[in-house]
């Protein structure tokens, strides 16, 4: 690590560390620290953070097109043959499944049985409103036929 005191008002460091919080508190805890040779260093890092910012606004916006896409499935389905109530609930109730927290990370999908936890609907009714979510392309199989993903969360 550099003598600290070879740093004046001004100068360009690279500091890399972690923040620690103890209480109200928080602390930057260096690991290294290191003057900016090459000034090209400082523009990567802007143009990094611009990059950062617009991909994360990126998702943001695509995860509320998502719920677009997911009103628009309710809404043609609404509009479909099925018109049992019941059936337009449970058809509403599978996409919502696929947007509770825990499930967006499964990497394999939802499982039919956590489907059906979720829903408590009974298998032939379940795997009927499923089989129309696959076929009008809401969701998808993954590992095998009883795992499922949502193709407007990924």
């Amino acid at each position: 690590m550099p003598d600290l005191r070879c740093v004046s008002d001004g100068d360009y460091v690279i500091v890399n560390g972690s923040v620690k919080a103890e209480g109200c508190m928080k602390h930057i805890r260096v690991y290294t620290l290191s003057m900016v040779t090459n000034y090209n260093a400082i523009t990567h890092h802007f143009l990094q953070c611009i990059y950062v910012h617009l991909d994360l606004q990126k998702k943001y916006k695509d995860k509320k097109d998502d719920v677009r896409r997911i009103d628009l499935a309710v809404a043609a389905h609404e509009q479909s043959s099925l018109s049992s109530d019941t059936t337009n609930r449970l058809f509403d109730d599978v996409l919502r499944v696929f947007y509770h927290p825990g499930i967006l990370e499964l990497e394999n999908g939802a499982s039919f049985t956590l489907i059906q936890s979720q829903t408590g609907a009974d298998v032939e009714q379940l795997r009927s409103v499923i089989g129309a979510h696959v076929a009008m392309g809401n969701l998808f199989t993954t590992v095998d036929d009883d795992h499922y993903k949502c193709s407007f969360n990924g």
